[in-house]
């Protein structure tokens, strides 16, 4: 019979409850060495795990130790305390300890960052192993933490062995790791955490029971966190990042991780239901956890009780629900009762609350071709942005100038523009993509040294192109290219002119 591949267990079946006692230490560190930026959403990440444990993982809340940004001898005092409390505790009250850490922050490929400290990764391997607990787990989510695992051979990839039996007898350590080694671990700033540890408790809240018994095993959590990782940064600019893991583990046992029975409230998702949905926090506007679903198909997200918006993401279109759970309450979620939203798309990934749809935003832009032979006008532009749907409005008003020496003539040109732009959007990431028309009217004066005018009014169109970076909530970078034509009356004939335009600035979306 072949060796069986094995992890183990963070929750074990209620049945087994009173023979395991369950510590955790979880924590998080938002700075890291001085050169290095620091992280918005670490320390936040290690509440949510350290709560998730408690509310799902039958982890008792004074045997869950949560530090925020700690130093490296902070966090070692603190294992010392847990591995004396491990040490009380087995086996004169249970007969076995399993150990959770988690830890998300700063990584340089061979240390743990706290702040200015560094601890040596095998320095952490060490505490894991000789916490005195039979059981020990670790999530790490830092840049290049696949570094641990690769120290005894861990590797990327979503493969696992699993065996379920009634009885548990294992004993060892898994590692797992947010990333490989050399890559970088992302945040996000729609997600507000880290794209790993979103998709981890997602995962441990519903969206990974792949067999529907309401229990997640860590090999359910892992597959779905790597494929959704691996699938969510392929579209960032930073690149694909690819968790990883090792075990040294021997025995058997009922590989469980959360039990969605245990939770304060469930989101039930029949098989009439499809789409990818996401439950946000009404009070935080946070993503508390999110759910592909295909049709045909049963799930369940366990939640605490709260208020919450249910959105439904099909392409481009958004649906929602706003519901209400209270402590105990099994609510089934009906698309039937879901209104479109597309004032939600801005903000359907947590980047705070819905917003209006509507923003303004303000362009330099460098205009060529406008009048033959002569240079570029360059043009300060003002104008609004109107989301609807999957289209964008973009009425604007510009106005240029450009000064001219030629023919041995000097001549200043002043130019009034009022336009629109129809955009198709395209969102890719945290990117909104821009593909439309341009249609409007402009009005030219030339003035010569002599003071003689000369003056008229052009109809303007085109095809225009876009991208918008966010940058902070509501502020976004904005880069357009446009290249169309003027038709003006010259000498009584109608005269059509090529035109190029580049334009840069900022757009704030309200």
């Amino acid at each position: 019979m072949r060796r069986l591949v094995y992890i183990f267990v963070l929750l074990l079946p209620s049945l087994a409850f009173g023979q395991v006692a369950r510590f955790g230490l979880v924590a998080g560190s938002n700075r890291g060495q001085e050169r290095k930026a620091t992280l918005r959403y670490a320390e936040r990440d290690a509440r949510r795990f350290a709560r998730l444990l408690v509310d799902l993982g039958g982890f008792d809340k004074d045997k869950v130790v949560l530090l925020e940004g700690v130093d490296a001898e902070g966090f070692k005092e603190a294992f010392s305390k847990l591995k004396r409390q491990i040490a009380a505790v087995v086996p004169q009250k249970a007969p076995r300890a399993l150990l959770v850490v988690y830890f998300s922050g700063h990584s340089d490929g061979v240390n743990l960052e706290f702040g200015s400290d560094r601890l040596e990764y095998a320095e952490f391997r060490e505490l894991v192993e000789q916490s005195g607990a039979g059981i020990q787990i670790a999530f790490i989510d830092s840049c290049q933490s696949g570094g641990l695992t690769a120290v005894k051979g861990g590797r990327p990839g979503p493969s696992f062995d699993l065996v379920l039996t009634d009885t548990i007898d294992a004993n060892g350590t898994a590692i797992v790791t947010s990333s490989a080694a050399g890559e970088n671990s992302q945040e996000s700033g729609e997600l507000r955490g880290s794209f790993f540890t979103h998709y981890l408790l997602s995962g441990l809240r519903g969206a990974a029971d792949a067999n529907h018994d309401r229990r997640v095993t860590l090999a359910e959590v892992y597959q779905y966190a790597y494929g959704k990782t691996v699938v969510e940064t392929a579209r960032t600019l930073s690149g694909t990042q690819h968790p990883t893991y090792e075990y040294q583990m021997e025995g058997r046992g009922n590989v469980v991780l959360t039990d969605l029975s245990r939770s304060q409230a469930r989101l039930r998702f029949g098989p009439d239901t499809s789409g990818e949905f996401l439950v946000l926090s009404k009070d935080s506007g946070d993503v508390v956890a999110e759910l592909e679903k295909p049709f045909g198909t049963r799930s369940q997200l366990a939640v605490p009780a709260g208020a919450y918006t249910v959105a439904l993401r099909r392409g481009v279109r958004l649906y929602s629900q706003d519901v209400t759970l209270q402590e105990g309450q099994l609510l089934r979620v009906k698309p039937a009762s879901m209104r479109e939203h597309p004032a939600l798309l801005a903000s359907v990934k947590g980047s705070g609350p819905a917003r209006s749809g509507v923003g303004m935003f303000l362009h330099y832009g460098l205009l060529s071709g406008a009048l033959k032979n002569y240079a570029a006008i360059h043009q300060g532009i003002v104008g609004l942005r109107v989301d609807l749907g999957p289209t964008t409005l973009f009425p604007r008003f510009a106005y240029g100038e450009a000064s001219i020496e030629a023919d041995q003539l000097d001549y200043f040109i002043r130019m009034y523009s009022l336009e629109s732009v129809i955009a198709w959007r395209f969102e890719y990431s945290v990117l909104d993509l821009f593909g439309g028309v341009l249609l409007g009217l402009s009005y030219g004066s030339q003035y010569l040294s002599d003071d003689q005018e000369f003056s008229g009014t052009m109809f303007t169109y085109g095809a225009v192109g876009g991208i918008d970076l966010p940058l902070v909530s509501g502020l976004a970078l904005q880069i357009f290219w446009e290249v169309g034509a003027r038709v003006f009356s010259l000498n009584s004939e109608l005269s059509q002119q090529l035109t190029l335009q580049g334009m840069v600035g900022l757009g704030y979306e309200f």
